[in-house]
């Protein structure tokens, strides 16, 4: 069965939309992705989405200008300006496909009037989720296969192998 985003939607809490304006400066919006602790805030005009910047384009910026000119630069010379926007019926495969196929790392979610923001989805996000619903797959089959429950007979599974090895 295919999850769609709306399922997920309803399990974050989006009260407090992560947003900025074109009048905000690269320092300013660096600081808010690191007050946050987020990878990236959607650029707003008049309540319409006009651009994305990533942490990326944050240590482009650094490359580009002095660091004490970042105060004086408006975000809209780094952001994204062309923003790829899905609708919360899409699935998490459809997600994943655009994002690996446009080589982008977070889509914002829009109403499915396309107007206003609900949240914005990360690659990280969407590997875990599916990373999660195949590990309990494999349970599931490992316990259909030999009769045993993996969970309780200590069996680790490859995300327990993977939070080791890190």
């Amino acid at each position: 069965m295919k999850r769609k985003l709306n399922e997920i939607l309803m399990n974050q809490n989006s009260d407090e939309k992560m947003v900025v304006s074109t009048g905000h400066s690269v320092l300013e919006v660096a600081k808010i992705l690191a007050q946050k602790k987020i990878e990236s805030i959607l650029v707003v005009e008049y309540e319409r989405v006009v651009g994305i910047v990533t942490e990326k384009d944050i240590f482009n910026a650094l490359n580009r200008f002095d660091i004490y000119e970042l105060k004086f630069v408006s975000v809209e010379s780094i952001m994204s300006k062309k923003v790829i926007c899905v609708d919360p019926s899409y699935s998490l495969e459809e997600c994943l496909f655009i994002m690996c196929k446009l080589n982008i790392h977070h889509l914002p979610v829009l109403d499915l009037q396309g107007i206003n923001i609900q949240t914005t989805v990360s690659l990280k996000q969407i590997a875990k989720i599916l990373m999660d619903e195949k590990q309990f797959e494999i349970n599931q089959l490992i316990k259909y296969i030999t009769g045993n429950d993996p969970k309780v007979h200590g069996e680790n599974s490859f995300r327990n192998h993977l939070e080791i090895a890190l």
